[in-house]
């Protein structure tokens, strides 16, 4: 029996540095959790449901879980729409566009028309569409009206837009949509959430929330496959938002660029993985990039994927650069240019558009 004691106790101790370590430095990704909370369900918008699944990745350290399951709970579920009827066929380019719509202030419709004017006067067929969006809302009896009270609940953005939902229903486009955080304290059918959103002309598929590590408020991003049927090609595409600001305990402004590139860390690591493997990947987001040339979170998605220069020019009405893009192209996919318009259309945020030729 004395024989097996240092085996025994080598085993313990194995078991207790893998707890250790996992505590420490330890983020794992699950599907599990989807089951419990219902915020982080899939709910369908319109019929027929598409058999399409959402997956979930999520930080598994006990600090980050505990505020990302709070806030996850002042939310409703995901919305996934598909149209009700066929889109047309089209051979035109493919426009990717990412923008912060500030609460839907930015109006999509107005630049949908002038980019296709823009193309009709060129002489180029009709596009196809994907925006890559944040601050997109959602208004309604799906956002819960019974918070905690120790939940924290964001001040309410205020906008009189139409929610994501009636803009995707208005182009009849497929739309997938995840709140990261409460939009106010409303209630009933006024209450209101906030978070990233795909729009697109084209089918969407492979969708994926990827829950950021907790600094000061819940941040999820969304993707999503985008389907080209007409020319049998897909591509993986990304929208992300970054925080604002450190928590206190991390430097509140001087350590909010280390801070927010745990949350890159976190989102470079997620598209990175083998779903995007041999597809090209767009990634388009407000990185909150105050900072500048500082940020080491632009740093940190370029070794996923070359940043796509959109002219340099600043992405916010007071004069920051903090909206930009990264993309990584196979053969079938190439880029054209890249541009960021003199028109906000509504939002605090320039629109960066993407022009590509499928092959």
């Amino acid at each position: 029996m004395l024989m097996n004691v240092p085996k025994t106790l080598n085993l313990f101790a194995i078991l207790l540095v893998s707890l250790l370590l996992l505590l420490a430095y330890g983020e794992a990704s699950t599907d599990d959790l989807t089951a419990a909370r219902p915020c982080r369900k899939l709910k369908f918008t319109a019929q027929p449901e598409p058999a399409i699944a959402l997956s979930w990745i999520t930080p598994m350290r006990s600090d980050d879980k505990k505020k990302l399951d709070l806030w996850c709970d002042t939310v409703g579920p995901a919305l996934l729409r598909s149209p009700q009827e066929p889109g047309p066929s089209r051979e035109g380019r493919i426009i990717v566009v990412n923008w912060n719509v500030h609460l839907g202030n930015g109006n999509v419709l107005e630049l949908i028309d002038e980019l296709t004017a823009d193309e009709r006067k060129a002489g180029r067929a009709e596009p196809h569409f994907v925006f890559l969006l944040q601050e997109a809302f959602r208004r309604g009896i799906d956002v819960p009206s019974e918070i905690r009270s120790d939940a924290s609940v964001p001040g309410r953005i205020p906008s009189s837009a139409d929610d994501i939902e009636a803009l995707a229903r208005k182009l009849d486009w497929w739309m997938f949509y995840v709140p990261s955080m409460r939009n106010g304290k409303q209630s009933g059918a006024a209450a209101e959430d906030r978070g990233n959103a795909i729009l697109s002309s084209l089918p969407l598929e492979g969708l994926e929330a990827i829950e950021l590590p907790f600094l000061v408020q819940r941040r999820v991003a969304v993707t999503a496959t985008i389907h080209d049927r007409d020319r049998a090609h897909r591509f993986r595409v990304t929208t992300v938002h970054l925080d604002t600001r450190a928590p206190l305990s991390q430097g509140f402004i001087i350590g909010v660029s280390a801070a927010r590139n745990r949350q890159a860390k976190w989102v470079a690591e997620a598209v990175a993985g083998p779903p995007s493997e041999g597809l090209s990947l767009i990634v388009g987001g407000d990185l909150n990039s105050f900072w500048g040339a500082f940020e080491s979170s632009v740093d940190t998605l370029v070794k996923v994927a070359p940043q796509v220069d959109c002219g340099g020019k600043a992405t916010h009405k007071l004069g920051f650069t903090l909206d930009h893009m990264f993309a990584r192209f196979s053969s079938l996919l190439a880029p054209v240019s890249c541009r960021r318009p003199d028109n906000r259309f509504g939002s605090d945020h320039y629109p960066l558009i993407l022009s590509l030729t499928p092959a």
